[in-house]
């Protein structure tokens, strides 16, 4: 009758030890997938306030859509767009260097560089602008672009909601 016991009590330590580490091992993988989903929205955000800092914000740009001369001369543009082409909604972040053409899906210089579908989902990004007049030098003040990216990081059936706001203030003085 001991020996039953003992057994007893040894399986129900076991059962909680053993599902312990299974719950520590989920939530490992949900916090690397979750780490890795952050990590390629904080490098598709550096790079882009990179060029911004080192562009002359145009004065077209909106909320969702900023347009800047980058430090090689060439206009450049990030633009958020929603939806595809068979309806499903599917949120990107486009960069264009219109070369030759405007700035759409079918130009060569078009591409998209957010993140994957399958690990991040944009919901909305907007560029908020301070201090750019109509041109430059109406104003005296430093253009200041506050960016805004919120959305969710996906992993199996699991999803997490993320924000996440940089304000970039370019360079170059409007004089």
């Amino acid at each position: 009758m001991e020996v039953m016991v003992s057994v007893s009590i040894f399986t129900i330590i076991m059962v909680i030890g053993i599902s312990s580490l299974l719950t520590i091992n989920i939530s490992n993988a949900q916090s690397r997938s979750d780490r890795e989903a952050m990590d390629k929205v904080s490098f598709l955000l550096e790079s882009m306030t990179r060029k911004i800092r080192t562009g002359v914000l145009d004065p077209s740009s909106t909320s969702n859509m900023i347009v800047f001369t980058n430090q090689f001369g060439d206009r450049e543009t990030y633009e958020f767009i929603g939806g595809t082409p068979s309806g499903d909604l599917e949120y990107t972040i486009e960069r264009c260097i219109p070369i030759s053409g405007g700035c759409n899906l079918d130009n060569p210089e078009t591409y998209t560089i957010s993140p994957p579908e399958d690990l991040v989902n944009l919901e909305n990004v907007s560029f908020e602008i301070f201090g750019a007049g109509p041109t430059v030098g109406d104003d005296l003040e430093q253009a200041l672009i506050i960016i805004r990216i919120a959305g969710t990081a996906s992993e199996k059936h699991q999803q997490t909601p993320f924000a996440i706001q940089t304000a970039v203030s370019q360079r170059q003085l409007q004089l």
